[in-house]
This record gives structure tokens, sequence and C-alpha cells, in this order.
């Protein structure tokens, strides 16, 4: 029994040493980056220094935060996916949840469909056209 479990972990240990030079470096390491495909991000832009005023003051404070908060919280939580290739809507089951998608935007922003210097029309099924009116 003994022997076994040493012959089993002997060939173990000689198919990982078999195995590990075929890699040249691990995944996820720099040297495994291939630099010439890489896209690089520009810097972060600085928005202490733009000269306006911070966005928790001309929206009311804490309740308007709260707020933002309560409507983005909702709109995350409903599982919607775009893929490439969806069929068309109503014949590929992958549109439904935009359907949900769509009932909780009017739902958390009942505001812009009464607003009157907006006025919205439908384009497609999950879309809507906004036209301003000053």
């Amino acid at each position: 029994m003994l022997f076994s479990k040493l012959a089993l972990l002997a060939g173990a240990v000689g198919v990982a040493a078999h195995v590990a030079p075929l890699a040249k470096s691990p995944v996820g390491s720099a040297d495994a980056v291939d630099m010439a495909s890489e896209c690089r991000l520009p810097p972060a832009l600085d928005p202490y220094r733009d000269g306006l005023p911070p966005s928790s003051r001309p929206w009311g404070g804490r309740n308007a935060l709260l707020l933002q908060v309560k409507r983005l919280q909702a709109l995350i939580r409903v599982p919607s996916v775009c893929y490439d290739n969806l069929g068309p809507i109503g014949k590929d089951e992958r549109w439904k949840p935009f359907d949900e998608l769509h009932r909780v935007i009017w739902e958390m922003y009942p505001e812009i469909p009464q607003s009157q210097h907006l006025s919205l029309q439908p384009c497609q099924l999950h879309n809507d056209l906004g036209i301003a009116h000053p």
C-alpha cells in the first residue's frame, strides 16, 4: 500500500516536472503581458482643480445623495447584459431583462416624462428619443 502511494506520488512529480518548463511565465505576471498589444489608459484627471463647485453643493446635500444611490442601486440590480449577437427584439429571449430595466428607469426617474422642457418620442422598443424644448 505504501509503495503504491509513493509510486503514484513519484509519477505526479514526474509529470509536473515535464509540464513546468513549458510555460514561459505565470499568467498574470509582468513578463506574461505583451506590451505591444496592451491598451494604455491616459492618467486620471484631477477634478479638484477644475474650478467647479463640488457636486454635493448644488444637488441638495445628503438627501439628494441618498436618492441618487437608491436610483442607481435599483438600476444595477436589474440583471441586463447586452450581447453582440442579439437576435430581433421579441424573438431573442435575452432581450427580456431590458423590459424590466426600462420599467425601473421610468419608476426611478418619474420627472423625466412629465417635464415641460422635454418630450419623449419612442424609438424602437427599448429606446426613447428626448427632444429638449427651451
